[in-house]
């Protein structure tokens, strides 16, 4: 994730962190509101001072994947992933009277506004079996301490305004809830493969930005992000975990791993000197952004989540990256209904006007396709 760089030239931006421990939701805007804030931001394209923790992307047009991000080839030594601290004892299990009649409907509708009119629809409905207790759970947000990674395997627009809308009627229904061995993501199986060609994304990726959605929507209700703010970030980033020849698998791990360029200065990138040892990012002089969502080291230590209870905090798995770009974008506690709120967040996963466009295009796009 990264801040102030231009987007045409796809290389890697560091972006400033939100103070709070969450990320957020997609906020109306208005498009020529929207507009304004893009050339603003673009003629601004300066990289703000790192606060703590920082992040960097690496953009793509809006039909490819990104153009400077590097898998890194199989044969070569694969980046450690983190494994979550004290995640059984911090996660919180649902607790709703109708999960005793075996099933969570959440539904909730927004309205819109300014201009905006085009909706997305709601992804907070969860099902849970009457006698699978645990199933599903919140992951909490947990500081990870670098430690080896499992050996992973490789398997797998809209009009120019402002920011995708509320959701509304009908939520699509869920697939009875996983086993506790399988991804959380998995309970929104059904609704996903249902719409994954409808907006041409993986279902693997629509049902991690569904599960982040919902879990920031339990744990953060303020926010109100929806998934189709995170996967318009995923699709700019990454192309949903499938950037220079990479693969999502139906664990959601993206493999090769994604690996942006060295943020060495250079190329409107901004100077980070390495914190992570190569743990991440294979290099031992200089940071990189790595995986699906792209984030840096330092601010992956600080958001990232195990989404999926492998036991592992892994920045190239789209379940925990997406959630953890959820928590990020919702940790200014804004409502992100609110058309300022949004482009807030927005340009602090990347300071770029052009970005910020891309964004709401995007999301738009996928927000109105879904409902087709």
């Amino acid at each position: 994730m990264r801040d102030g760089e231009d987007t045409t030239e796809a290389a890697a931006r560091a972006r400033k962190p939100a103070a709070e421990d969450a990320v957020g939701a997609a906020a109306p805007a208005d498009a020529e509101t929207v507009a304004a804030t893009a050339a603003e931001a673009d003629g601004d394209a300066v990289t703000r001072p790192n606060a703590v923790t920082t992040a960097d992307t690496v953009t793509t047009s809006d039909t490819a994947p990104a153009q400077d991000t590097a898998t890194v080839p199989g044969a070569e030594p694969v980046p450690e992933a983190m494994p979550a601290i004290s995640v059984g004892a911090a996660m919180v299990r649902l607790r709703s009277a109708a999960m005793d009649a075996g099933r969570v409907v959440w539904r909730q509708s927004r309205r819109p506004v300014g201009r905006l009119t085009t909706t997305g629809v709601t992804l907070a409905l969860l099902v849970a079996a009457a006698g699978a207790s645990g199933a599903l759970l919140i992951p909490s947000l947990v500081g990870a301490k670098a430690a080896p990674a499992p050996s992973p395997s490789v398997s797998s627009e809209a009009p120019a305004s402002a920011t995708p809308s509320p959701s509304f009627e009908p939520t699509p229904s869920a697939t009875a809830a996983p086993s506790p061995a399988a991804r959380p993501a998995a309970a929104f199986h059904r609704w996903a493969e249902a719409t994954s060609a409808k907006v041409n994304v993986p279902v693997t990726a629509l049902e991690a930005y569904a599960y982040a959605e919902w879990v920031v929507t339990s744990t953060r209700p303020s926010c109100k992000l929806r998934w189709t703010t995170l996967a318009a970030i995923g699709k700019i980033e990454s192309d949903h975990g499938r950037a220079k020849g990479a693969k999502l698998g139906d664990d959601a791990k993206a493999l090769p791993p994604i690996i942006g360029p060295a943020l060495d200065g250079t190329k409107n990138t901004k100077k980070i000197n390495d914190t992570d040892a190569g743990r991440l990012d294979l290099d031992k002089k200089w940071d990189h952004a790595v995986g699906p969502m792209q984030f840096i080291p330092t601010t992956w230590t600080t958001y990232g989540v195990d989404a999926d209870n492998d036991q592992l905090t892994d920045p190239h798995d789209l379940d925990d990256s997406a959630l953890a770009a959820a928590y990020y974008l919702c940790a200014p506690n804004k409502d992100l209904t609110v058309v300022a709120n949004w482009k807030s967040v927005v340009l602090s996963y990347n300071n770029v006007g052009v970005y910020l466009q891309k964004v709401y295009d995007t999301a738009q796009a996928y927000g109105r396709s879904s409902q087709s």
